[in-house]
């Protein structure tokens, strides 16, 4: 690869391909899924030579049979006592570009969400009518029609309490910020693990609130 592409090898959505030729190796994913495991990824590629790929994971330590043996209350957890995984939650997607939309939905799906897309920011309220389990909305800021926040502002009031994350690389040239009206905002490009925090953050945030407990 020449440097130029190497750079931005890990970016999520970015492809050397031409607009529905394909969509890359999705190694933003890759490059996610590694740090997540607190591991660290690295390419090395030389034009018309080859391209090496670099892959370092912490060596697993295994629990001895010694240690599993030990009853429950002998300062080990009991399975009925440990805590629960995460659950994934639905949220809505609203995204107009095709490419992108199909992507973040796989991400989101991997990180174990169910998402309900919308590729028009008009189609967003008839998918929180259809949908009354949606947890969150994560949108996309400069859309055809109206942009994210307009789409947000429009909702009824009954949606007020959903959380909301901005998707945009644009963002940075909204003059007047107040417009995402203390929601987060997910700049581009973005891991798959940056997405992972930005969503729990969000609904952290928004449990809060709900329980009464001040966020400030």
């Amino acid at each position: 690869m020449e440097p130029e592409v190497l750079e931005r090898a890990f970016e999520p959505f970015f492809t050397t391909k031409p607009v529905g030729k394909g969509t890359g190796l999705g190694l933003s994913q890759i490059f996610g899924f590694i740090r997540q495991c607190n591991g660290e990824i690295q390419i090395k590629s030389v034009p018309g030579k080859g391209t090496d790929v670099q892959i370092y994971l912490p060596r697993h330590h295994a629990v001895s049979a010694v240690q599993t043996a030990t009853p429950p209350g002998k300062g080990q957890m009991s399975p009925r006592n440990e805590a629960p995984q995460a659950r994934g939650v639905s949220i809505l997607l609203v995204e107009d570009d095709p490419r992108v939309l199909a992507q973040t939905r796989a991400a989101l799906m991997e990180l174990g969400h169910q998402p309900v897309c919308c590729d028009h920011p008009e189609q967003a309220l008839d998918a929180l009518d259809k949908h009354p389990n949606i947890a969150l909305i994560l949108t996309d800021v400069l859309m055809p029609g109206m942009n994210g926040p307009e789409m947000i502002a429009a909702l009824p009031p009954r949606h007020n309490s959903l959380p909301v994350i901005f998707i945009s690389g644009y963002a940075g040239n909204v003059a007047d910020n107040r417009l995402f009206d203390g929601h987060k905002l997910l700049r581009k490009p973005y891991t798959l693990n940056g997405l992972a925090e930005a969503i729990d953050g969000a609904l952290s945030g928004s449990l809060r609130l709900q329980t009464g407990v001040a966020t400030g």
